[in-house]
């Protein structure tokens, strides 16, 4: 089950950092740093903080965002396509020469970021819906799991996420959103170096099933 990264494998942070931070932020803590107008709801959970926004994840200026992957990490439609498209070619270059073999369902391997404006993409294989039985709320939180354990890993203090599973793979859009937004509320309680944790969504539909999901966190 492939997560272990070597962070020395990606390009050197400071190189591009200049490249999107805005004058006025350049040279503080990210994840200190409060200068996306999009979010418009946000909850704390302990220190951390977690953020809705409706937008477009390719755009996000946080240390890492998500990928809605497939198990054979090869590109795809919905964001899945778009980040490959917005990142170019290098993605899949790296993806095809460090997991030649894919990853499993509920897990997350890493990327550089390439020309995104983020530092790292995070490769998560959310589950195909099959009725339910077949473990898929498990995976899913697995698969937000692991990407938060990556970010971690890595250092990254912020990341964005789409709502996973939740487009051609068929996750009810309710549970979807219930099941990430408690996933990630429940890693930001723990011990984690993540500090601000971003829903980018797409829809007003799914925005609002996950202000739904966060009014239900304690």
């Amino acid at each position: 089950m492939p997560r272990t990264v070597s962070v020395s494998s990606f390009r050197s942070w400071t190189t591009r950092a200049a490249s999107w931070l805005h004058s006025d932020v350049a040279g503080t803590d990210v994840a200190a740093v409060g200068y996306l107008p999009r979010v418009t709801d946000s909850i704390i959970v302990g220190e951390r903080r977690l953020d809705l926004a409706r937008g477009d994840i390719t755009t996000e200026r946080v240390d890492a965002i998500a990928n809605a992957a497939n198990e054979a990490l090869r590109g795809g439609g919905g964001v899945d396509g778009a980040i490959h498209r917005a990142a170019g070619p290098g993605l899949l270059a790296e993806l095809q020469r460090r997991y030649p073999n894919g990853t499993p369902t509920g897990t997350a391997v890493a990327t550089d970021a390439y020309d995104l404006p983020a530092r790292w993409v995070l490769h998560a294989v959310g589950p195909v819906w099959n009725g339910g039985d077949h473990a898929e709320p498990e995976l899913l939180a697995a698969a937000y799991g692991s990407c938060l354990s990556l970010a971690d890993e890595l250092g990254a203090r912020s990341v964005a996420f789409p709502a996973i599973s939740m487009g051609i793979y068929g996750y009810p859009p309710p549970d979807g959103a219930r099941v990430a937004v408690q996933t990630v509320a429940a890693v930001l309680r723990g011990e984690t170096g993540v500090k601000i944790v971003r829903f980018i969504l797409f829809s007003e539909e799914t925005y609002e099933l996950f202000a739904d999901a966060l009014a239900e966190v304690d």
